[in-house]
């Protein structure tokens, strides 16, 4: 099966398996793992903050950061189909007393101007607007499709969140970022979640390879993702939405005349291709490492198959 339902699908490639039995660990409770905190001081080096915080999912470092910025009652303003918003379970209600106000916006992003009038009154009737949240856990693709350095992408946020199981191909792994004093509050809302690890070296190891090796790579995913565009915008009844694919991500919409989503996805199954029916009539396709041209080209012909 060629799967492009995700990212995070990738295996370890074997050099960073290497790189993971070859780790140098500690109790990562106690500080003392010398390959986590490497990978905590490089990747906020590399972001321009001041130190990071290593956990075990991109779930996990959202939700601290919203602890470490809100009280209960406050508000956090979000784009409608933002992650913490759709896919976190409840996690700003139920971890942190936090609710969260939905803004439409355009492909997933919202800008200054969609914020104006959203800042709730100083009143006790009120909840208090305290946080705005834009999700980012595949900053390392956008890196590389604009080219706009770490740095840059950095400074524009107080905490900022990377993923290294998306993109990056690491088995497990995100790091928060920010603030010393505010990362060392972060810390411990992460044992208050759970998330506090011992001897996780191994984990990082696979990140600080990724770091040294998948990033430059992703451009290649990009390429292949178009690959599967084009053959996406030659099907009657499927459109591309958003029609310009700058990524990894592909995102399509179905005609009711093929069916649901997941009827679509079914098909595609047979034909040898995994998708991600992620509505009634939307489908995502992920290229990723574990996914060569040669594979993206096959999946294209499944996808004009369907026409026929």
């Amino acid at each position: 099966m060629i799967d492009l339902r995700s990212d995070t699908v990738t295996r370890p490639t074997p050099g960073m398996l290497a790189a993971m039995t070859a780790a140098a660990v500690g109790d990562d409770v106690f500080g003392e793992d010398p390959t986590i905190n490497e990978l905590e001081r490089r990747t906020a080096a590399l972001f321009g903050k001041e130190a990071g915080l290593f956990v075990p999912s991109g779930t996990m470092a959202n939700q601290i950061a919203v602890r470490i910025h809100c009280r209960p009652q406050d508000e956090v303003l979000l784009e409608s189909t933002s992650h913490i918003y759709l896919w976190e379970a409840g996690g700003p209600a139920a971890l942190s007393g936090v609710t969260c106000r939905t803004i439409d916006g355009r492909n997933g992003l919202i800008g200054v101007a969609d914020l104006d009038g959203k800042v709730r009154p100083n009143d006790m009737h009120a909840v208090h607007t305290r946080l705005v949240c834009l999700d980012g856990a595949r900053i390392w693709n956008a890196m590389v499709a604009t080219k706009v350095p770490a740095p840059e992408w950095g400074k524009q946020f107080d905490t900022i969140s990377v993923c290294f199981s998306k993109g990056l191909g690491a088995p497990v792994g995100s790091l928060l970022m920010g603030p010393k004093e505010l990362m060392a509050h972060a810390r411990r809302i992460r044992k208050l979640f759970g998330g506090a690890m011992r001897q996780a070296g191994f984990l990082a190891g696979a990140c600080l390879y990724a770091l040294d090796h998948h990033i430059d790579r992703l451009a290649e995913d990009h390429a292949n993702a178009q690959v599967l565009a084009q053959a996406v915008a030659e099907v009657p009844g499927l459109k591309l939405n958003p029609q310009r694919v700058e990524s990894n991500l592909v995102w399509f919409e179905v005609d009711p005349r093929f069916g649901t989503a997941k009827d679509v996805a079914e098909k595609l199954k047979g034909g040898g291709v995994l998708v991600a029916p992620l509505g009634k009539n939307v489908i995502r396709a992920v290229t990723h490492l574990d996914v060569n041209r040669e594979q993206c080209r096959k999946a294209a012909d499944v996808f004009r198959n369907l026409a026929r």
